[in-house]
């Protein structure tokens, strides 16, 4: 421990030479009980400020303001509420509709699914294959704010749904070539 103690005073002699006061050198040191040990050695150019004398009042100010410690209380109560009506939303069924080839049909009951489905994904009901085609949040407005009423799904079964992307491609390759030859 000798060795080090003798390159703090070498790091505070440097400080005291460079023109930093004796008073306001500060010695840190940490580490492990029996290990190395880190010694952080600081200084400031002017003295530390004096301590108040006993006897003297204190004041004591407040870190925030009232009106700020209200603004962050009505932000955690907002994130909240906000925070269980998305669980809501999130935890409502959703209703089937099976949309092609027509007539649309509803499919009964409701089906508790992963709260992001969505447009294009797959789905296995009552041993049919769907593929999503639309996603809809029917929303009311009561009592001054908008209500999530129900959540439909647009399906269309797995077959036609890749007859009407071949469909596509070809409409769409037809659409390509009618330009290229202008």
């Amino acid at each position: 421990m000798g060795c080090r103690s003798e390159q703090v005073a070498l790091v505070t002699e440097a400080f005291v030479e460079a023109g930093l006061k004796k008073e306001s050198l500060r010695v840190d040191i940490s580490g492990p009980t029996d290990g190395d040990k880190l010694f952080v050695v600081s200084s400031s150019p002017s003295l530390p400020k004096p301590k108040e004398q006993l006897g003297q009042s204190f004041k004591v100010k407040d870190a925030v303001t009232p009106h700020e410690l209200l603004s962050v209380l009505k932000d955690t109560s907002k994130k909240r509420k906000d925070a269980r009506r998305q669980k809501e939303h999130d935890e409502k069924p959703f209703k089937i509709k099976v949309v092609s080839p027509p007539p649309e049909k509803v499919l009964d009951g409701v089906y508790e699914l992963d709260p992001r489905t969505h447009n294009g994904d797959k789905l296995k009901l009552d041993g049919n294959s769907y593929v999503v085609s639309r996603r809809l949040s029917v929303y009311s407005y009561r009592q001054g704010r908008y209500h999530l009423d129900q959540k439909v799904l647009e399906v269309q079964k797995m077959a036609r749904y890749e007859t009407n992307q071949k469909l596509n491609s070809l409409v769409d390759a037809d659409v390509r070539d009618a330009k290229s030859e202008r």
